[in-house]
Order: structure tokens, then C-alpha cells, then sequence
């Protein structure tokens, strides 16, 4: 018999419990086991079901989650010389620069 229909039999035996006319001491012995079966065997259910999704969408199962990229990093352009960067001073000067001479072409 497979898991779910195990779980089915459960369910309907538990719905007929109180009506068979068992006594009280043995009903609620019997409840209390039916009720931890249903759970291992819900927990057993789900975790199957788990490890079907996982090996049919990916085969995470067979190796490890991480895979590294076989791509080729992107190149890095050289670092540009200290001497070479523009600094806040002489950006404003280059621009101080450019305002003054268009300011002379115009007049």
C-alpha cells in the first residue's frame, strides 16, 4: 500500500472511531496513534515530494549548489597615473579657463 493511501484509510478510520463503540480508554489511544502516524506519514509525503521537485527541475541533488562561471572576466582598464587624474582644482581651472576665452571671443 503506498503512503497516501494509508493516509486515507487513516482518515476514515479516525472519522469512524467514535461510532464503533469502543471504549473511551482505547478510542482515545487509538486517536492519539492514527493522529502521530498521520503526521510522520504528511512529513514523509512532503519530503518526498520535495526531493521529486528538486530532481526533476534541476539536479541539485547529484552535486554541489554552487557553480562556478566559465566565462572569461571582463578586462580592467590600466589604472591612469596619479599625475594624469584631474583634481577639483584644476577641473575649476580648466573651466574657469574655458569661461574667460569665450567670454573675450564674444565681446
Amino acid at each position: 500500500m503506498t503512503r497516501e493511501i494509508i493516509v486515507v484509510f487513516l482518515g476514515i478510520f479516525v472519522a469512524l472511531v467514535p461510532y464503533l463503540g469502543v471504549p473511551q480508554s482505547l478510542r482515545e489511544t487509538l486517536l492519539v496513534l492514527c493522529g502521530v502516524l498521520l503526521v510522520l506519514l504528511g512529513i514523509g509525503l512532503r519530503h518526498a515530494r520535495y526531493r521529486r521537485s528538486i530532481t526533476h527541475h534541476s539536479s541539485e541533488l547529484h552535486g554541489s549548489s554552487f557553480s562556478e562561471s566559465t566565462r572569461k572576466p571582463m578586462p580592467v582598464a590600466p589604472a591612469m597615473p596619479l599625475a594624469q587624474r584631474a583634481t577639483p582644482a584644476t577641473h575649476a581651472a580648466k573651466i574657469r579657463a574655458a569661461v574667460s576665452t569665450s567670454s573675450t571671443l564674444r565681446v
